[in-house]
């Protein structure tokens, strides 16, 4: 199952699509959480850090930009532009917008439903 439609992300921006899950979700009542709420959180958090990750990537190949120069840029170690790239952490916005900045960039946020495909 592909979790990002590459084609879908310009090289500086990020789109972050989140909505309510399913029609079995919704006939759940307003404030309560429906049984696999946790579940697919967890899903759309490995989903955002892929779609981030590749975002970032994508546009550092196009730049022709290392990871030993986004470090510099960014004032952090190369070990620690790794760990953001590496897919495997949850960056806060803070280093979101400290990597979009060193790449002379911005993150775009936009909710959108979910597709029922």
């Amino acid at each position: 199952m592909s979790i990002i439609d590459p084609a879908g992300y310009r090289e500086h921006e990020l789109k972050i699509t989140a909505a309510r899950t399913g029609q079995s979700h919704s006939q759940t009542p307003p404030g309560v959480r429906h049984p696999n709420w946790k579940r697919d959180v967890a899903a759309e958090q490995s989903r955002l850090v892929a779609v981030a990750t590749f975002a970032i990537t994508d546009h550092m190949e196009q730049n022709k930009i290392t990871r030993a120069e986004l470090a510099h840029r960014m004032g952090v170690s190369p070990g620690r532009v790794s760990q953001i790239l590496s897919g495997e952490e949850n960056p806060t916005l803070r280093t979101l917008a400290t990597v979009a900045t060193a790449l002379d960039g911005h993150v775009d946020v936009a909710f959108q439903p979910k597709s029922d495909t």
